[in-house]
């Protein structure tokens, strides 16, 4: 074990206790689905969640049944940036994450994700990594910008294909395999077209993407027994927390 780990745990014997485990994760996530106890919770918090999901996914996800699962086991994620799931170290914690929300038989993985983030950060909000160059969504002059200050949408024109959507942002062609992925990515998974018609903002936009992006990750057999994921940005909800709290004030 590295050396600074073992003396951190040394300091805090606490924390080692916690990342002893004899088993798989799998068994790690049965064992919390049954310590877990039900609770009766009715926070602030909790009709921020609700007000936010309705903004976004009111058409997508049952409000009335994350109510009922924030009421009853109320957690969130709050490790992410707020960005396209294509960084392998944001959804797969995710992915973690899915297994106890699917043992406690929960419907959906609730996320809290970093808005305060620029574009061009390491889980990179602003496109996708390929192996010898980058796609952008947007130029380099906004690059530096925080996701939930960024004030553009993804768009494209379908009828011309994925080939409009490279030129609108000035990018040279890439590999015929890197253009199927993105063909298959934007006008099957993603759903840009609505994303385009129904939000205003890239930041809003990301909801709803993430929300039909994430069955993609589990084989086919499976992805209708997964909780889906309410993924939104952390910026919004504390934002209005405070405000709400100063007014009482």
């Amino acid at each position: 074990m590295n050396e600074k780990l073992v003396d951190f745990f040394e300091r805090r014997p606490d924390i080692r206790d916690k990342f002893k485990f004899d088993g798989t994760f799998r068994d790690y996530a049965v064992d919390m689905g049954k310590s877990l106890t039900i609770q009766n919770e009715n926070s602030p918090l909790k009709k921020h969640i609700i007000q936010e999901a309705e903004r976004l996914l009111s058409r997508e996800c049952s409000l009335e049944d994350l109510e009922k699962q924030l009421s009853r086991y109320p957690f969130v994620s709050y490790a992410d940036h707020h960005g396209l799931l294509n960084y392998k170290l944001l959804y797969n914690s995710n992915v973690l994450y899915s297994l106890i929300i699917k043992e406690l038989k929960l419907p959906y993985i609730v996320v809290f994700a970093a808005g305060n983030v620029p574009l061009d950060n390491i889980s990179y909000p602003r496109g996708f990594y390929f192996k010898k160059q980058k796609f952008n969504f947007f130029g380099v002059k906004k690059s530096r910008i925080p996701v939930y200050l960024l004030q553009d949408k993804l768009s494209f024109n379908k009828k011309l294909g994925i080939d409009s959507f490279f030129s609108s942002y000035k990018k040279e062609s890439l590999s015929s395999t890197e253009k199927r992925f993105l063909e298959y990515l934007f006008f099957e998974c993603l759903e840009i077209e609505k994303a385009e018609k129904d939000y205003e903002l890239f930041s809003d936009q990301i909801t709803f993407l993430n929300y039909k992006l994430w069955k993609y990750y589990f084989e086919k057999s499976i992805r209708d027994s997964m909780p889906n994921i309410i993924y939104l940005q952390s910026n919004h909800i504390v934002v209005s927390s405070l405000l709400e709290e100063i007014k009482k004030d």
